[in-house]
């Protein structure tokens, strides 16, 4: 008997059976729609700032010497080796391929690492996958690099709307986890726009906290160029660079393994930037192991999820155009009207490229066609952003039982709707003392 409860207090530690969840969740209609019209908003403004000539233009000239295409399967371990390369690379590959902006490179450039990413889980290739996801943040570098005023417009717009919608998730994916309720899209949305400030200060202060250690410690090796006495201030404060070098890597550490607990943090509590930056530092510093467990969990579990979902549209998609092309009529030795207007679905690339349209009808078909295709794999990515929120508000709550023993039914209730007697007065304090004093009336 007392090895069966032992195995049952592991289990429920472990919480394997709520973290799997976060897949029904994910899929929920309401976190759904936020999730895609986030994708849509993020293409929107990409594709409107690349119709801006004058932000889109350059005004760094690249440095590459050869033509890099970086949308095929090649060999890219000399890039990865080699930013600076990379970057450049992906400049040429922009102006090769004639892109009318930066969004377009970004899209692109990012649509074939993640199909390559995508090939090497498949047949296990970690390094590659690795890889893949490693080019990716170079392109985000290549942005700020290349067109800086472009990507600080384009990235603080996008931010926004992240910290609107991710807010928006996490909210209504803590009722459900907490309570069983199914908030609808306007109370969702209404609490990211009302903690909006809170949203996005916890991020940027973590950002900024990070950056000022770190600048001090560049700062030092900018005096270091200083002829004779650059090294021997070195030298002399190598001891006070060490110091804000460590505060520099605790505070990119617990930025990086913190971050998904920020937005619940809010969504749960109720509360400010403050009160999210500390919990998530003091649960992922208290508390590594778990936090690295429950996270590995859900990156897992979110993998496999993933798959099943693309595996999932390439049927609808490959089911549709089978059907509709047995009944389409054509001549053997030209493509075939359906192949002009819609490129045969591939697990690996759902988009795909027609092999043409001929005439202005064909034409007119293949951009509805295409731009219907592209609505449906949004949808991917729309589960895959609604999955994140999802699992980070459920690792939340299983941190902040395993830390602070607060069960995961108490969350955060605005003081209108404790006066409709909506929510029971007793379980709106969710927690035993605010870590900050602005909390929106949670005690």
């Amino acid at each position: 008997m007392t090895e069966k409860k032992h195995v049952w207090q592991i289990w429920d530690n472990m919480a394997f059976a709520r973290s799997f969840h976060s897949f029904k969740m994910a899929l929920a209609p309401a976190r759904m729609v936020i999730a895609l019209a986030t994708v849509l908003l993020i293409c929107l403004i990409g594709w409107l700032m690349d119709l801006t000539a004058v932000i889109g233009r350059d005004w760094t000239e690249t440095k590459a010497t050869e033509t890099i295409d970086f949308s095929s399967t090649v060999d890219l371990r000399p890039y990865a080796n080699n930013p600076q390369k990379t970057l450049s690379g992906i400049e040429q590959y922009r102006m090769d391929r004639r892109f009318n902006g930066v969004f377009a490179t970004l899209w692109h450039f990012g649509a074939a690492r993640f199909n390559s990413a995508t090939v090497s889980l498949f047949r296990l290739e970690i390094t590659n996958l690795l890889l893949n996801i490693w080019l990716c943040f170079l392109a985000i570098v290549w942005a700020v690099w290349f067109h800086p005023v472009y990507s600080i417009i384009y990235f603080i717009l996008i931010a926004m709307v992240v910290c609107i919608s991710g807010g928006a998730i996490c909210r209504n994916a803590a009722l459900e986890f907490a309570r069983g309720e199914k908030p609808g899209l306007t109370e969702s949305l209404g609490f990211g726009l009302k903690k909006f400030k809170s949203l996005v200060t916890a991020p940027l202060v973590l950002t900024a906290i990070t950056a000022g250690f770190g600048a001090v410690v560049y700062l030092a090796g900018l005096i270091g160029n200083i002829r004779y006495a650059g090294e021997l201030f070195i030298a002399l404060t190598l001891a006070v660079a060490l110091v804000f070098g460590l505060l520099t890597l605790l505070f990119g550490i617990g930025s990086i393994a913190g971050a998904n607990l920020i937005f619940p943090v809010i969504a749960y509590e109720g509360s400010d930037g403050y009160d999210a930056i500390s919990r998530s530092f003091c649960y992922v510093y208290t508390h590594p192991w778990w936090m690295f467990c429950y996270t590995a969990i859900a990156a897992a579990f979110g993998t496999v999820s993933y798959l099943f979902v693309r595996l999932f549209v390439f049927g609808l998609l490959i089911t549709t155009y089978t059907l509709i092309n047995l009944g389409i009529f054509d001549q053997p030795e030209v493509p075939g009207k359906l192949a002009r207007i819609w490129a045969k679905p591939n697990f690996f690339d759902l988009v795909g490229q027609n092999a043409g349209p001929a005439g202005l009808t064909e034409s007119a078909a293949a951009f509805i066609i295409y731009i219907t295709v592209l609505l449906v794999v949004g949808l991917v990515v729309a589960f895959v952003i609604s999955f994140y929120f999802c699992s980070s508000t459920i690792i939340y709550a299983l941190m902040r039982r395993k830390v602070d023993g607060i069960d995961m039914s108490r969350v955060y209730a605005p003081l209108e709707q404790v006066a409709r007697g909506d929510i029971d007065s007793s379980d709106r304090i969710t927690r035993p003392a605010p870590l900050s004093g602005n909390d929106d009336g949670a005690n």
